[in-house]
């Protein structure tokens, strides 16, 4: 080998020792080779040997993705593919040193391609045949309709972390710090794609509850707070448990902002151009009849990005004037006193301003109050400005999408004035002493009065004050 140094090449260097599993040089050292295979794959379809797939007629072809050391091809399923594929592969593997372990790769091919086909196909390339592409981080492969069944071994995972056997050796304070960094930890992954059923939400919950007041299966234990109430924030009195529906929605609003805001990212062009339709913006994410649960799963978050997201005006030509939110909280046709005609509901915010920026006051004078009309006049607009008209997340400081944010915006929890809940979490003194002060200011110490509210007793009063 030979280094490249100011522009000059070294004298040749001849390797004598390999790099050990580990290094940090080696994923660097793969992704230069890999980046060859990349090559060879784009010359082949330079040529018009290689045939790309499209997820729609003007999407984006699609050949090939690595990820880490993984590597996806895709083709048509033709033999001449099958050759062309592994033509590639060895003429990589000659110029490489490296090896295709064809026993461990899988075959995957479209419902509409014959079983028999399939095979033969299979045989020629040498690879096995399969039906399902298995787990891959921890996700399991979409190939039919999503049921409560496909969620099972989540929650498994999260009741063999969450087992009752461990409840006696920890206390309370111990057991909410169990449950907030694993039951989250663990199903973060698919929360990300994928809507869980409501069932699997309430069960994931449920596991949640039982373990933090220490259920076991022979015994159930009491309850001291509503499950609502550990889902408020520390500062409002609560403990900062969060809901897995409600986490779940805020991780799919990220993939959905990402969609409407990663307009470069390729596997955002390939959506984008199969379930789009014309559309952009935030009207990109509504449900198109047969779409992927994917896809779908992501439309039910949408709610939360129109709720949370505003448009920083400058040419004005991408933010529609009615529908959008650019003036306040509210979309203007929200605070119409009077109905806006058909041909303007989607009309733009530069359809209302002349070519020297000044606003067209006739066009809304009527339908508006005066008080929304002078904040829009005020609002200045170029329309001979470079810079496009921009998305902003408007719960954050710096514009930008925060999964916290989204989350917290689905619940509303009123502020609390009182500032004992904040002393109380930051007094210097263990966690399970802060939480059994929590426990005493709001009242929820098991004590005799506590059981009789609760019919588990008769005698309400302290057998040791008796009264």
């Amino acid at each position: 080998m030979h280094l490249l140094w100011n522009g000059e090449l070294s004298a040749p260097i001849t390797p004598t020792r390999g790099v050990r599993q580990g290094d940090p040089l080696s994923p660097y050292l793969f992704v230069l080779c890999m980046e060859r295979l990349s090559h060879r794959i784009d010359q082949a379809i330079q040529d018009k040997l290689w045939k790309p797939l499209r997820l729609s007629k003007e999407g984006p072809m699609l050949s090939h993705l690595f990820f880490a050391d993984d590597l996806i091809l895709f083709a048509e399923a033709e033999s001449a593919q099958i050759r062309i594929v592994k033509q590639c592969l060895d003429e990589f593997c000659h110029s490489s040193g490296k090896r295709v372990n064809y026993s461990k790769s899988m075959m995957f091919v479209s419902a509409n391609i014959e079983r028999r086909s399939a095979r033969r196909l299979a045989h020629r390339a040498g690879i096995p045949l399969t039906v399902d592409l298995g787990r891959y981080l921890g996700v399991k492969a979409i190939h039919s309709r999503v049921t409560k069944a496909r969620y099972q071994d989540l929650m498994l995972r999260i009741q063999r972390k969450l087992a009752p056997w461990k409840i006696k050796h920890l206390s309370l304070a111990a057991r909410i710090t169990v449950v907030k960094s694993i039951s989250t930890s663990i199903s973060i992954y698919p929360m990300q794609t994928e809507l869980l059923p409501m069932s699997v939400c309430r069960s994931l919950d449920r596991i949640n509850r039982s373990f933090i007041w220490g259920d076991t299966e022979d015994k159930k234990k009491l309850h001291l707070v509503g499950w609502p109430q550990l889902l408020k924030p520390k500062k409002n009195g609560g403990l900062g448990i969060r809901s897995t529906r409600q986490v779940n929605l805020a991780m799919l609003a990220k993939g959905g902002w990402r969609i409407v805001k990663e307009k470069e990212a390729m596997w955002v062009q390939l959506v984008e151009s199969k379930y789009g339709r014309g559309c952009s913006n935030t009207e990109l994410l509504i449900h198109v009849q047969g779409s992927s649960f994917t896809w779908s799963s992501f439309t039910k978050a949408s709610h939360l990005i129109k709720e949370g997201c505003a448009w920083n005006i400058h040419k004005g030509n991408r933010t529609k004037f009615w529908s959008d939110i650019w003036m306040a909280q509210v979309p203007l046709q929200d605070q119409a006193v009077s109905q806006i005609p058909a041909e303007e509901r989607d009309a733009m915010v530069a359809d209302y301003v002349d070519e020297e920026g000044n606003w067209r006051t006739e066009k809304f004078d009527t339908l508006l109050p005066l008080e929304v009309q002078r904040q829009i006049t005020a609002q200045a607009v170029d329309p001979l400005a470079t810079e496009e008209d921009t998305l902003f997340w408007t719960l954050s400081s710096n514009g930008r999408f925060s999964t916290r944010s989204a989350y917290h915006m689905q619940h509303r929890f009123p502020s609390d004035d009182h500032q004992w809940w904040k002393t109380n979490w930051q007094l210097a003194v263990p966690e399970r002493v802060r939480c059994f002060a929590w426990l005493l200011a709001q009242g929820w110490i098991i004590s005799n009065e506590l059981r009789g509210q609760r019919h588990l007793t008769q005698d309400t009063s302290c057998y040791r004050c008796v009264n």
